[in-house]
């Protein structure tokens, strides 16, 4: 149990969200910054707390605290093939260091980073004690917020801003010049699929390139 802890959390309805990396996180904070979630460091029990922001504050922890159960979770989510090669470039800018950005170089970084190894570029595939009740996917954004009540029912989404906020890419590191076709083997593919089958499922992906 940690003795400190960090939220996003929209207490009026009862909800708090995990934006595990490469979903579309930025993109997420942008839109909850339109309700009134607030961003809590505290301790477990949130008797002490010892920072409090009124906004939404990009982070990628899920920080389960006491009561957490009577909250729901809303979870931003992408095809795991798409997160590992995303990561692959953002990887690349992280370090500091020039890679090839080629076949090879993602095959080294996918058995460096991805096999026999819970990633960090994977967060939110594994669910660990709770499975979120609502996932935002980067490939069906809009009609995912509007699956969760106060937003749906939100005058930024009754005015068409929220539609409209959901076609702008946030924060890629992709470039369009390459294509993931050109970077996976069959082998990786499979890999992801067996390993994280349950994800794959309960959100609808498939596992092609």
């Amino acid at each position: 149990m940690r003795d400190r802890i960090q939220i996003n959390v929209y207490e009026k309805e009862k909800v708090f969200l995990w934006l595990p990396p490469k979903t579309g996180t930025h993109h997420a904070v942008e839109v909850f910054n339109h309700f009134d979630f607030k961003h809590i460091v505290s301790s477990y029990d949130k008797k002490t707390i010892h920072f409090t922001e009124n906004r939404v504050i990009h982070n990628h922890t899920l920080d389960l605290f006491e009561g957490h159960e009577n909250y729901e979770i809303i979870c931003t989510a992408r095809n795991p093939l798409k997160r590992v090669f995303s990561a692959f470039f953002y990887g690349d800018k992280l370090m500091g260091k020039k890679i090839e950005l080629n076949k090879k170089s993602f095959i080294k970084f996918f058995s460096e980073t991805i096999y026999d190894n819970d990633s960090v570029w994977l967060q939110g595939i594994f669910f660990k004690n709770r499975k979120p009740k609502y996932f935002l996917r980067t490939e069906s954004l809009y009609e995912d917020y509007l699956k969760i009540p106060f937003v749906a029912e939100s005058s930024f989404a009754k005015s068409g801003e929220l539609e409209s906020f959901c076609k702008i890419k946030l924060n890629s590191a992709e470039r369009q010049e390459f294509k993931i076709q050109d970077f996976y083997t069959q082998d990786m593919v499979d890999y992801l699929y067996n390993r994280y089958k349950d994800y794959f499922d309960e959100l609808g992906y498939e596992p092609k390139i």
